[in-house]
């Protein structure tokens, strides 16, 4: 559980749990004992899994707010999808191996579309700065620095991040997942990969919501029921 949030604990706890009446009730009593201000982003990355819980909780406020979130996530998801197919598109075209990661790889793997919220698209590929800059110019973007290792630009409100080699690990392989989530739109690093750079450090702020997405890179998390 995060040590500031433990309302936050319960949720993931519960959203990770089988699907059934008690963890329907284990999740609405831990709303009961919070309010949807003082929720923090662990709690609401698991209420986005927790369809059952919203329907029997008896403060609408959880419903709407929810709701609202996984519209954004949806959105931004969609959005990035297409950032990432153009990206790795350009890449491709020019020789570079890459694989998508972060946010959006691990979105992909969550039950449904806007089950996980994503605020950009990383790249890890294997080209030095000044070749992978020229790229991702090539699509009317300004990259910036990022550290000795890393490129990034914005797009449409979305962070698009460019790695040379794995932040932490920069001689393990781009290996992509042959049977990956994106439809073969774009390739994605393997669940093992990312369950690795989420291990890595620098530590997650919120362990909550990490636990999430290992549970997700393993095909953990309980499809829920339709509200």
């Amino acid at each position: 559980m995060s040590a500031g949030d433990p309302v936050a604990g319960v949720l993931v706890d519960a959203a990770l749990a089988p699907v059934g009446p008690e963890r329907t009730a284990t999740a609405v009593g831990a709303l009961v004992r919070t309010a949807p201000d003082a929720l923090g982003f662990a709690g609401w990355r698991a209420l986005l899994l927790l369809d059952d819980a919203l329907a029997a909780a008896t403060d609408p406020a959880w419903r709407v707010r929810t709701a609202g979130l996984r519209r954004r996530s949806f959105v931004a998801a969609a959005v990035a999808g297409r950032w990432a197919t153009q990206m790795c598109a350009a890449f491709a075209d020019a020789g570079i191996d890459h694989v998508v990661t972060g946010e959006l790889a691990l979105a992909l793997r969550y039950p449904r579309p806007g089950d996980r919220p994503v605020h950009g698209v990383t790249l890890v590929t294997a080209a030095p700065h000044r070749r992978a800059a020229a790229v991702v110019r090539s699509l009317g973007l300004r990259p910036e620095r990022s550290g000795p290792r890393s490129l990034v630009a914005t797009a449409d409100g979305l962070r698009l991040l460019v790695h040379r080699g794995w932040p932490g690990a920069p001689t393990e392989p781009l290996a992509p997942d042959p049977t990956g989530p994106a439809d073969g739109a774009f390739p994605v690093a393997t669940p093992a990969a990312e369950a690795r750079r989420i291990g890595r450090p620098p530590a997650d702020p919120d362990p909550p919501a990490e636990r999430l997405d290992l549970a997700a890179c393993t095909g953990g998390i309980p499809v829920p029921p339709t509200a």
